[in-house]
Parts: C-alpha cells; sequence; structure tokens
C-alpha cells in the first residue's frame, strides 16, 4: 500500500501546472468501540484519503486539498493551487522545496492492529467491564486502532512514504464520588495490557467515603505519567518550534544555553523510538532528526521546517506540518527521559503532599513566563508519611512550569505513551512544590 500511495504521487506530479510541486497524501483508516455505564455504544469505522497539493509559481505558493485521486480530481485540484497561489503576494526570501535524491519507504505497521475486527475489541473492552463491575463500579472510555499511509513526492526529488499503525485505550470507571484513569497507546495492539490497566484505574476509586477538601497552598506532589504528559506538551506548543523562537513569542528565545529547570529532566523529540509510535519523516519528506529541547536542565534547541531552518541558517530538523499553517514546526514525538525510581516509589519520602493521576482544562496564562492554569481530575490523593491515606477533592493550580520542573526531586523509572496529533512519552516526577490556588466544591 505506502508503494502504491508514493507511485500515485510521483505520477500526479506530471499534473504540475506550477515551478516546483509538493504532492502530500494522508491516507487513513480508523476503528473505534466506545464504551459507558458498562455498555457498548458505539462501533464505527472511518477511512479517508487526501491528497494536498503545495505549487509554486513566480515565487508565490498556494495550496489546495481533494478526497479525489483519479486523474481529472489531480488535475483539478493542481489548477486550484495554482490559481490561489498567483493571488498570493510574491514572496522572494521562499526557500525551495525539500531536496532528495532516492525514495525512503518505511513500514512501522502492526498486522494485528491492522486488521483487529470489531468482535475482537468488544471482547477486550467487555474485559475490562467485567473487571470494573467487581468493584461494583461503571466503565466509560474507547478503545482504538488506526492505520496510517503518510506518502510525499516534491519536484526536488523527495520520494517518502510510511505505514503506521496506533492503538489506543482510554479508561475512566466511576463509582460516585469517585473516578480514576488510565490510557494506553502503542503500534500495537496486542501488547495492550489490558489488565494492568484496568487494575491501575480501578484502585483509584476503591477508597471509601468522600473526598476531604484541603486548603489551597503549595505542596510537594507525585504527578503522575498523564500528569507530566500534559505539561510537556503544553511547553512544546509554547516553546519548542523555530517559529515561535525565531519571532522572539517562545520561552526558550532568552534562555537558550542556560540552566532553566532540574537537571534530573531531559525533555526531547525522537521520531524513531518505537516506544512512542514513530514518524520517520515530516510532512515536508525530510527525515526527522532527534532534537533535545531541555538536555539535563539546559536549554538545548527547537525544531525547524524548510522554511525556519532558512531563517535561521541551518538544517531542517525534519518536524514539518501539512501547509499552510501558523504553528511552524512542531516537535510530535516528545519524550521526557526516564529515572531510577520505580513509580510507586516515588510517594515514599513524602511527609505530607499530594498524588496527582491527570490535569484538565489546562491553558498558558503567560506563554513567556510559562504560567499555566488548570484543574486536577480522576484521581488526586492525600499522601501522609510517605503513604496515600485519602482521595481529596479536585485542585485548581496556577503554576509557572519551568519553575515547577525546577523542584523536581525524583524521576520515575516507567514510562507512558499518549497523544493523538502529537505523541508524548513520559515518566511519572515527585517535585517539592507545586502550587495549586483553588478547591472544587464537588
Amino acid at each position: 500500500m505506502k508503494e502504491q500511495f508514493l507511485e500515485l504521487c510521483q505520477n500526479a506530479l506530471r499534473f504540475n501546472p506550477g515551478d516546483e510541486a509538493e504532492i502530500l497524501l494522508i491516507h487513513t483508516r480508523s476503528q473505534l468501540t466506545r464504551f459507558a455505564q458498562n455498555h457498548i455504544h458505539q462501533n464505527m469505522g472511518e477511512e479517508n484519503a487526501t491528497i494536498q497539493w503545495r505549487i509554486r509559481k513566480d515565487y508565490r505558493e498556494g495550496s489546495y486539498t481533494t478526497n479525489r485521486l483519479d486523474d481529472e480530481g489531480l488535475k483539478r485540484a493542481a489548477t486550484a493551487a495554482l490559481e490561489i497561489a498567483l493571488n498570493q503576494p510574491k514572496n522572494e526570501e521562499l526557500p525551495g522545496l525539500a531536496q532528495g535524491r532516492k525514495s525512503r519507504i518505511f513500514d512501522t505497521a502492526s498486522s494485528a492492529t491492522e486488521t483487529c475486527s470489531p468482535s475482537k475489541r468488544a471482547s477486550l473492552v467487555n474485559q475490562i467491564i467485567r473487571q470494573t463491575k467487581k468493584y461494583k463500579a461503571v466503565a466509560s472510555g474507547a478503545l482504538c486502532a488506526q492505520s496510517m499511509v503518510v506518502s510525499v513526492a516534491n519536484t526536488s526529488g523527495i520520494r517518502a512514504s510510511q505505514h503506521i499503525t496506533k492503538a489506543f485505550l482510554n479508561f475512566v470507571p466511576y463509582r460516585e464520588p469517585l473516578s480514576g484513569y488510565s490510557f494506553w497507546m502503542g503500534a500495537n495492539i496486542d501488547d495492550l495490557p489490558l489488565t494492568q490497566l484496568a487494575e491501575e484505574a480501578l484502585e483509584k476509586i476503591a477508597y471509601k467515603g468522600e473526598p476531604a477538601a484541603i486548603e489551597p497552598g503549595s505542596y510537594q506532589v507525585v504527578l503522575s505519567p498523564y500528569a507530566v504528559q500534559n505539561i510537556v506538551l503544553h511547553l512544546a506548543a509554547i516553546g519548542f518550534g523555530a517559529k515561535a523562537f525565531l519571532e522572539k513569542r517562545s520561552f526558550m528565545t532568552k534562555l537558550m544555553g542556560k540552566k532553566i529547570v532540574s537537571e534530573k529532566i531531559t525533555i526531547y523529540d525522537d521520531g524513531r523510538d518505537p516506544e512512542g509510535v514513530p514518524i520517520y519523516f515530516d510532512y515536508e519528506g525530510v527525515l526527522r532528526k532527534k532534537v533535545y529541547f531541555i538536555e539535563k536542565g539546559v536549554a538545548k534547541g527547537v525544531v525547524h521546517d524548510t522554511k525556519t531552518a532558512a531563517q535561521a541558517g541551518v538544517k531542517s530538523t525534519g518536524h514539518a506540518l501539512p501547509h499552510p499553517n501558523h504553528y511552524g514546526p512542531y516537535a510530535m514525538n516528545l519524550f521526557m527521559k526516564r529515572g531510577n525510581v520505580p513509580e510507586r516509589e516515588l510517594i515514599a519520602p513524602v511527609e505530607r503532599g499530594l498524588y496527582v493521576t491527570k490535569f484538565h482544562y489546562m491553558n498558558v496564562v503567560e506563554p513567556m513566563t510559562t504560567v499555566m492554569t488548570g484543574m486536577t481530575k480522576d484521581g488526586t490523593f492525600l499522601i501522609e508519611k510517605g503513604k496515600i491515606v485519602s482521595p481529596v477533592r479536585n485542585m485548581r493550580f496556577t503554576q509557572n512550569m519551568l519553575e515547577a520542573l525546577k523542584n523536581v526531586e525524583a524521576v520515575g523509572r516507567e514510562r507512558r505513551c499518549k497523544g493523538d496529533f502529537a505523541v508524548v512519552t513520559t515518566p511519572a516526577v515527585r517535585m517539592k512544590r507545586f502550587r495549586f490556588t483553588g478547591v472544587s466544591e464537588f
């Protein structure tokens, strides 16, 4: 399939009416099973294929996307992209398209994920529901199996194609007034640790009584991998891309080369690591490079596409999004380096603090100082003398995240992978201080 789609892209270039052209083909097949109140309520499948033309003419650029893959549809889309280009202002600083010399074809797909049937997904979900009923609770969530082929060809010799699969389980059990959470993502659905994930979420609702309200303030915290993932994703969105960096909108702009967080923290992007659902090249067909953003606490770098690379006088790191977009290059395979402390042992030194399963409704208040706000969800617990003693009500936080990461005392050994468009793989961490500003009324 990946060879077939790449050949389609290459053949379509003969319809190019411009000076330069790039064709991006994305074929997706998604199979989803949703469940709630201990019942499967939706089984659905979706398949789609799009081709995007990006055409250059007289230092102008236009893009157009179509679902029609026949010759007539491709010609019409090329003509539309050219018309859009000719209506743009001339930009003589427009860099050339990415250069290539040979075809690069990759296959990281799992046949188990590719062929996962509705009955197999239903069987997996029913196992979760049976475990949940033992707790006299209700289960909700989703199980998904996805397949994608990305192919890129351009008039400068780029030829790249990859077949990718991705499966994920999102599980939220509820037993009034408590809820839990677990998530798994990987290329092969047969690697899904179903029983372990179910128990991880269910143990968070095993406590009796109402969650206690505690006073807002700064607490020592243990953040699960899910909470850490939210922090890393938001830092990437506001700071790890070269467009924001060059426009001096990134918090990294004035901090490059300086120690900005604990030396225990290393954050990077690696499109080849199989732990994070690898994507080997970007949407311009450029191979992804491993890029360190923060290494042992020091600000190190940002990701580039061909445009920002030309502006900065460097080479693209292979992090282009489909054009046009207002983000610029984007980190899509994020990692935080693991530590050496088992996750369950992170709470042992905490005299009095909080364990946080995840954050939600998280937003950036001030991007240049990395101040963010949000709430805890699906399992917030009081820690006393190294043990979790009781659930507490959800807390609202307003926190400078670089300051929070300066306070990291220990990093967990186990990592979890989560994401949608961008994928992030992180461990749990223990922090000396994290600032909570309010308590939920329910």
